[in-house]
């Protein structure tokens, strides 16, 4: 079967192939105003894993690939489906649907484009970024921004159809999760309270030291008072 499927996504005229060159990092943190950008929810299942046979629901656009070995540079094939067609296709899909949000994220100086996966159960917390080159040389030559995590390309760990095996795969090293950001003006109010509640206990400890200097001369101005008294 999945020979057959291969086959027909490979020789269909609407089907579209190219070199699928692209670079995949962990991220700790994702970035606070990452939902001002452009996003697809995407639900995607694998007919086969050895090779890749795989269906995706983008939006409202179905496909079934065909994706060939490979870590940063695989070919791939593309087919489109209908809704009923992909819905049928589903029912027969191996281990667990894949389901995420794409954000598409502009690299800062360049034509290129960040892909950053934020994951739904079961692998809500696992944040991926991968990016799309022209060809090997831009890959190898490629600098990631500072915000981004450890490089995961040469790991097929992290590929989807190594997640679609769900609970009976185990991700190989603990899933960075990242610090939860409030919004600007929040975190503003947060910082002001902070000083305030800084100055507060500032003032106190200055009266209770006033205090108990003031209470300790006094005492000492007693003392010497009854002395002089004797």
């Amino acid at each position: 079967m999945v020979k057959l499927l291969k086959k027909a996504v490979m020789q269909s005229r609407e089907g579209v192939s190219f070199m699928e060159i692209e670079r995949k990092y962990l991220l700790d943190q994702l970035p606070e105003n990452l939902t001002s950008y452009p996003c697809k929810k995407i639900e995607q299942g694998y007919l086969s894993t050895e090779p890749v046979v795989r269906i995706r629901r983008s939006d409202d656009e179905y496909y079934l690939t065909y994706k060939s070995k490979g870590l940063m540079v695989r070919e791939e094939y593309n087919l489109p489906l209908t809704k009923e067609s992909y819905l049928h296709l589903r029912e027969k899909a191996d281990g667990v649907l894949i389901s995420k949000t794409r954000y598409l994220l502009p690299l800062t100086g360049t034509d290129l484009t960040i892909e950053l996966d934020v994951f739904d159960a079961p692998y809500e917390g696992l944040y991926l970024a991968e990016v799309e080159f022209p060809d090997e040389a831009s890959a190898n030559a490629f600098v990631p921004p500072v915000w981004f995590g450890k490089d995961v390309t040469y790991s097929s760990d992290y590929h989807n159809s190594t997640l679609s095996k769900g609970k009976n795969y185990k991700l190989p090293e603990k899933i960075p999760v990242p610090f939860p950001r409030l919004p600007g003006f929040f975190r503003s109010f947060v910082f002001l309270l902070f000083l305030c509640l800084l100055l507060l206990v500032l003032v106190c400890f200055f009266v209770l030291y006033h205090s108990l200097f003031c209470c300790f001369h006094i005492s000492v101005i007693l003392s010497k008072r009854r002395c002089c008294s004797f």
